[in-house]
């Protein structure tokens, strides 16, 4: 059976999966940033880890409206990381040394290696069973089929219509030939 609205949520630009990988993102950024940032011995409220966890969701649901690019995601987990760094930071107890610069940055290699490949096996899994995000359910056709092709009749042989394009003088600078 053929269902269009189902077929369309489940697409990975469709809604069911765009929050998901929405919030998917998101929970990444945030709980790995939370990690690396708490490892290094920085401090974290609950409260600023569910604005970071809200903000991280918003701008990742208007991201997902295609599929993720590695630059988008690097992006994303960077914002993760500073807001992170920056709302713990009146929490007392947060410090700006070597160490905790190697946990944000352990923390954001490891977030974007995972969500690049769980964005790709999705991609890859909506592929093979035909969900494309632009799936064409149908094909138009542009002209009537009964159109009788019309002749085109130049006066100019066929090898100078092929080469009509082409500039004279092309080639490499003269001294390189």
């Amino acid at each position: 059976m053929h269902h269009p609205q189902i077929e369309a949520a489940l697409r990975p630009t469709g809604l069911l999966l765009r929050s998901g990988r929405a919030i998917s993102a998101a929970l990444t950024c945030t709980l790995l940033a939370a990690g690396a940032h708490l490892s290094a011995g920085g401090r974290a409220s609950v409260a600023a880890l569910g604005a970071v966890l809200v903000g991280t969701w918003l701008i990742a649901v208007v991201l997902a409206g295609r599929r993720f690019t590695t630059s988008q995601l690097i992006g994303l987990l960077i914002i993760g990381q500073v807001v992170v760094h920056l709302v713990s930071a009146p929490t007392g107890g947060s410090t700006t040394d070597s160490t905790m610069l190697v946990a944000h940055v352990t923390g954001t290699a490891v977030s974007a290696w995972m969500l690049r490949h769980g964005e790709d096996a999705l991609w890859t899994l909506a592929d093979r069973i035909g969900l494309h995000p632009l799936a064409i359910t149908r094909v138009v056709p542009v002209a009537p089929r009964n159109v009788a092709p019309v002749p085109v009749v130049s006066s100019r042989p066929l090898r100078r219509i092929m080469l009509a394009h082409a500039i004279e003088g092309r080639g490499p600078p003269v001294g390189f030939a």
